[in-house]
């Protein structure tokens, strides 16, 4: 491609992103929040509602590694982090807080993310099977994907 219409090109995304306003404390802190609490929900769905007995059948040989209660504290913090990636990886991404580009980006942190946990935690542990490792990583790049879409509403109101 001639470098002239590359420069053409880049000079054209730099004037557009020019005007816009990028991630910024507050919209760091709203998507945190509005993040979270989808992925509460949406986690709560999938994981306690819809799915539970498929995670206990795909448990692995490790005994009384499930809390029979959860701490409710950590669970919220863990998902915190969870929102936190995903709102900081949208404001890498300026000009693109669609729905759209939202659900990719959260639908790539969630895989990514949970991808790593679930088959590093595989390899090294017996919490649970190969197909576990795989359904687990495919639901969280749906999860992934409904959080960042709802993070990137949010964020485009802003």
């Amino acid at each position: 491609m001639d470098s002239s219409v590359l420069v053409t090109e880049r000079d054209r995304v730099l004037l557009r992103n020019q005007g816009e306003d990028h991630m910024n404390a507050k919209k760091l802190v709203v998507g945190i929040v509005i993040g979270t609490i989808v992925a509460m929900i949406v986690g709560y769905i999938i994981f306690d509602l819809l799915m539970s007995d498929f995670y206990a059948a795909n448990m692995g040989s490790a005994v009384g590694v499930m809390r029979e209660s959860q701490m409710l504290w950590a669970v919220i913090v863990g998902t915190a982090a969870y929102a936190a990636l995903i709102t900081y990886v949208l404001g890498l991404q300026p000009g693109q807080s669609t729905i759209v580009a939202g659900l990719k980006t959260g639908a790539l942190v969630g895989l990514l993310l949970w991808g790593t946990a679930d088959f590093n935690l595989l390899g090294v542990m017996n919490v649970h099977t190969p197909v576990l490792a795989v359904v687990d990583s495919l639901l969280e790049t749906l999860r992934g994907s409904i959080v960042g879409a709802a993070v990137a509403a949010v964020l485009a109101k802003l």
